[in-house]
């Protein structure tokens, strides 16, 4: 999505190539840049606080 590196298409080895080059010829500063974006995505989207969030939803359908 060029925020967060680079999302390509399943199965498209062309793409995957293009993405690859895209990413080794960026500067170590975008690297890093996209790197923290990836992580922060990450921490928000799967991290504990999203874990117990999701399963305290679960609960409350669950039980009631």
């Amino acid at each position: 999505d060029g925020v967060h590196g680079a999302l390509v298409p399943p199965h498209d080895e062309d793409a995957l190539a293009a993405a690859l080059v895209g990413v080794l010829s960026a500067g170590e500063e975008q690297r890093i840049k996209w790197g923290r974006a990836a992580r922060s995505k990450a921490e928000l989207g799967f991290g504990y606080d999203a874990w117990a969030e999701a399963h305290e939803r679960l609960y409350a359908r669950v039980l009631g």
